[in-house]
């Protein structure tokens, strides 16, 4: 993610995850929170190691990942993904049937594998490159 694109997802997401600093402690700063969360969903890390990466507690990681991913879907939700209508689903379902023809299909799965019983007798008619039967 490029410095301009981290600044405006920080400008369009900071009054919701600004915190006050208190007489005990210093809050984790906008910015952190931020960082912290993108790095969770770029890296998939475990909070474990966020919480060497950013020398904070791996329960303050828990839920500063929690609650900055909430704050990001309410806010950006409405304008990145909205809630499809009829004619949404209709316009998607006729682009599958013109691409690839397939009738009433409104959505696909990319990569997924799953795994069954062989049928009987079946050789490799039901066997994938990944070695497995699907």
């Amino acid at each position: 993610m490029s410095k301009d694109c981290f600044t405006r997802l920080l400008n369009i997401i900071k009054p919701k995850l600004t915190k006050k600093n208190t007489n005990c402690r210093n809050c984790v700063s906008t910015e952190e929170r931020l960082l912290i969360t993108l790095r969770y969903f770029a890296t998939g890390s475990s909070f474990k190691s966020l919480q060497f990466y950013f020398l904070r507690g791996h329960t303050t990681i828990r839920k500063i990942v929690y609650h900055t991913a909430k704050m990001l879907w309410k806010t950006l939700q409405p304008e990145f993904l909205p809630e499809p209508t009829r004619e949404k689903w209709l316009d998607i379902a006729e682009r599958f049937y013109s691409l690839w023809n397939l009738p009433n299909c409104i959505g696909s799965i990319d990569g997924k594998h799953i795994r069954i019983k062989a049928p009987p007798n079946s050789g490799s008619a039901f066997h994938n490159y990944k070695g497995f039967f699907l």
